[in-house]
């Protein structure tokens, strides 16, 4: 059997990259590093919201108790995004 990729997204991005699947709440994180941009693509609803971090962002983790750790530029390593809840 061969995959076959598929856009879902059309949504320019800097550096977009870091896809990761929580496959508890069944949403795709992704990141643009440059453009500053944590995005959340739901594919149940066909959405894929944008959340500025108004700084270079590494990487998303989903964490358990709800909400994300993302890895800012300018914050000291690591550190958990409160404005980010997730309410599915």
């Amino acid at each position: 059997m061969a995959w076959q990729a598929e856009t879902i997204v059309r949504r320019p991005s800097l550096v977009g990259e870091g896809a990761i699947w929580d496959s508890e709440r069944q949403v795709l994180y992704w990141v643009d590093i440059i453009g500053h941009r944590v995005f959340v693509y739901d594919p149940a609803r066909g959405t894929n919201r944008a959340i500025d971090t108004l700084q270079a962002v590494g990487t998303v983790v989903p964490r358990t108790a709800g909400g994300l750790v993302v890895a800012l530029q300018v914050a000291p390593g690591v550190r958990g995004l409160p404005a980010v809840p997730y309410a599915g």
